[in-house]
């Protein structure tokens, strides 16, 4: 997917950023759940937290998910799949 498309796809369509937005809240749930022994966990779950609070702007995921060339579409599962590929990033970002 050429980079206009993957833009117009993050920042255009409604029922992919809508998708977007409960995959970042499922994943920040999840995160909550894990164990604090899991890689990561502390700056993990303060993201999660953030997410859930409503203070972590969770748009910033709209790009990071189209990052992924295979995201064509509003599709839960690829989705779901690429926010929690880039969860750490935006973690770990944080710093």
């Amino acid at each position: 997917m050429a980079l206009l498309d993957q833009y117009d796809l993050a920042f255009g369509d409604a029922d992919f950023a809508k998708t977007v937005h409960m995959a970042v809240v499922k994943a920040a749930v999840a995160i909550q759940a894990e164990n604090a022994t899991t890689d990561k966990h502390t700056e993990r779950s303060q993201l999660a937290f953030e997410v859930l609070r409503g203070t972590f702007d969770w748009k910033l995921f709209l790009p990071a998910v189209t990052s992924n060339a295979s995201i064509t579409s509003v599709k839960d599962g690829d989705i779901e799949f690429q926010v929690a590929a880039v969860w750490n990033a935006f973690a770990m970002g944080r710093l």
